[in-house]
C-alpha cells in the first residue's frame, strides 16, 4: 500500500486560528507534489504535519497518516548543527552507517568536498542548502518534502536539486516541493495542491 496521508476534513492552525481550512488530500509516497500558496497560506503548515514536525493545533479533522514511512524534510530553517563539521554533521544524521568514501563522493558532486572539516555555522546560505541536499541523498528516505527548494541555490545547486528529484522520481519514491508559484523545470510528473484555492 503506497498511501501515505489520506484527509477528508484537514484543520490547521496555531492558536485559535485557523492556517488550512478542510483540506482534502490524497498521498501517494510513490509520486510527486507541487505544493502552491501565497504567503500564509499553510504550505509550511502542511510540510510540517506531512512530515511529522507540526507542533500546531489539529482541530475537528479526519485523517489517516502511514506512520512507518520514513520522511525528511528541509524546511525554512535549517535542519544541520551549527557547532559541528559538515563531517560530523553527516555522520551524525547517518548515524554512522555510511563510510567515508561512500559519502565524499556525494559531497564532492555537490561542491563542498573542501569544507568537510568547516562548521556548518560559517557556510552560507547556499552551502547550508547544498549540505542539506546531501543527506537528502545520502538517506534515501521514502518520500521527501521541501519548503521553497529555490531559495540559495544559485544555477549549479539547482541543477543538482532537479537531478536529485528526478532520480528519486526513478527509484519511486516520492517527493512534495512548496513555492509560491508553480515551476515547471522538472521531467516528472507532479500533482499541483493549490492552498490559494481551498
Amino acid at each position: 500500500m503506497n498511501q501515505l496521508i489520506s484527509t477528508q476534513h484537514l484543520n490547521l492552525g496555531y492558536g485559535n486560528e485557523l492556517v488550512i481550512s478542510d483540506l482534502k488530500l490524497e498521498i501517494d509516497m510513490t509520486k510527486n507534489y507541487f505544493v502552491i500558496g501565497k504567503n500564509g497560506a499553510g504550505k509550511s503548515t502542511l510540510i510540517n504535519f506531512i512530515s511529522n514536525n507540526f507542533d500546531g493545533n489539529i482541530f475537528n479533522s479526519s485523517f489517516e497518516i502511514n506512520f512507518d514511512t520514513f520522511i525528511l524534510e528541509i524546511g525554512a530553517e535549517h535542519n544541520l548543527i551549527n557547532e559541528l563539521t559538515l563531517k560530523e554533521n553527516i555522520e551524525y544524521f547517518t548515524k554512522g552507517k555510511i563510510d567515508y568514501s561512500e559519502y565524499s563522493l556525494i559531497v564532492e558532486k555537490y561542491n563542498l568536498i573542501h569544507f568537510m572539516n568547516d562548521r556548518f555555522s560559517i557556510f552560507s546560505s547556499g552551502m547550508k542548502k547544498r549540505s542539506e541536499l546531501v543527506l537528502i541523498e545520502l538517506n534515501n528516505p521514502d518520500f521527501f518534502c521541501i519548503d521553497e527548494p529555490f531559495n540559495f541555490l544559485d544555477d549549479e545547486g539547482i541543477k543538482l536539486f532537479i537531478e536529485l528529484i528526478n532520480n528519486r522520481t526513478n527509484q519511486k519514491k516520492g517527493n512534495l516541493i512548496a513555492s509560491q508559484k508553480l515551476v515547471d523545470i522538472f521531467g516528472a510528473d507532479f500533482q499541483v495542491i493549490n492552498l490559494n484555492e481551498i
